[in-house]
C-alpha cells in the first residue's frame, strides 16, 4: 500500500505505513529502501542518509545502496564524505 501511496504523492501516509511495516519486520531491506526513497523525494536528506547507512550496513555489496547514500551526501553538500564513499566501495 505504501508504494501506491508514494506513487500518488501521498508521502506522509506512505511513510507512516512503512514505519508500521518496519515495526513488524525490521530486517526487510526493500521496505527500508522505499522509506529512504520517499525521504529523499521529500528532501529530508539527513533522514534518508540514515536509512541508506543502515542499508549499506546490511548489504555492503549492493551498489544501489551506495549510490543512494552518495546521492544523499551530495544533496547535503558533504563532498569529502562522498569521495570517501566512492573509495570505500571500490576497495
Amino acid at each position: 500500500m505504501a508504494l501506491c501511496q508514494a506513487e500518488l504523492k501521498q508521502n506522509d501516509e506512505a511513510l507512516k505505513n512503512l514505519d508500521e511495516s518496519l515495526k513488524l519486520k525490521n530486517d526487510f531491506p526493500e521496505t527500508l529502501d522505499a522509506k529512504g526513497c520517499i525521504l529523499f523525494t521529500n528532501k529530508n536528506y539527513d533522514e534518508a542518509l540514515n536509512v541508506y547507512n543502515d542499508l549499506v550496513k546490511k548489504d555492503n555489496l549492493n551498489p544501489e545502496y551506495h549510490f543512494k547514500k552518495g546521492s544523499a551526501q551530495r544533496e547535503l553538500k558533504n563532498y569529502e564524505l562522498l569521495i570517501g564513499i566512492c573509495y570505500d566501495f571500490y576497495e
